[in-house]
């Protein structure tokens, strides 16, 4: 897989979390008493877990390509 294919998909995942974590915000703002209290408790440890996968794959794939004889190579 190439690695524009690779971001479109992490920024793809990404990017539908939010939108489904604002949506469940919302609703919940719209009728409380139908929305489950458990799913907004777990939204924020959610995207602090999202955030540190994210910090991590991104360094993984940083350091796949990094050459350590070439130090001096621009990308």
């Amino acid at each position: 897989m190439s690695q524009y294919n690779v971001n479109v998909v992490i920024f793809s995942v990404f990017g539908l979390s939010i939108i489904y974590a604002s949506w469940l915000c919302i609703q919940a703002d719209k009728n409380p008493h139908k929305t489950n209290p458990f799913i907004l408790q777990f939204i924020p440890g959610f995207f602090t877990t999202l955030g540190i996968f994210g910090t991590f794959l991104g360094i993984s794939f940083s350091l796949n390509e990094f050459d350590s004889s070439n130090i001096e190579r621009e990308y």
